[in-house]
């Protein structure tokens, strides 16, 4: 009989436990080899759905996409036409910088996600 056993460990105490417990075995369990892959295309990888729940959990992942000066300018433009200036300037006060300029650089995500907002 052959069975094939994948363990994830996760520290050093999880591999100390694993080593005592597969020495007791010693004879017992072959260690497979890994064979040299001879093509030179990736290998598949088999993934395994996650529980909904566990999904539902996740924070969404911020994007990567650097948000320039401009776009925030151009934003805040466009909601000062639909009449909000006093509603900016509070954003902005709250951001602690005087105009857009002055906004770090740090704080555009959530600016614009409060900007959009009003």
């Amino acid at each position: 009989m052959k069975a094939t056993l994948a363990i994830e460990v996760n520290s050093p105490q999880d591999f100390a436990n694993l080593s005592q417990i597969l020495a007791s075995f010693s004879g017992v369990i072959e260690t497979p080899t890994p064979k040299p892959e001879k093509s030179a295309t990736p290998a598949k990888e088999t993934t395994t759905e996650a529980p909904k729940e566990a999904i539902a959990k996740e924070p969404p992942a911020k994007t990567s996409t650097k948000i320039s000066v401009e776009q925030v300018r151009s934003s805040v433009q466009a909601k000062a036409k639909e009449g909000k200036r006093e509603e900016i300037k509070n954003l902005l006060t709250e951001f602690g910088a005087e105009n857009v300029t002055a906004l770090k650089e740090e704080h555009y995500n959530d600016f614009l996600t409060k900007l959009n907002g009003l």
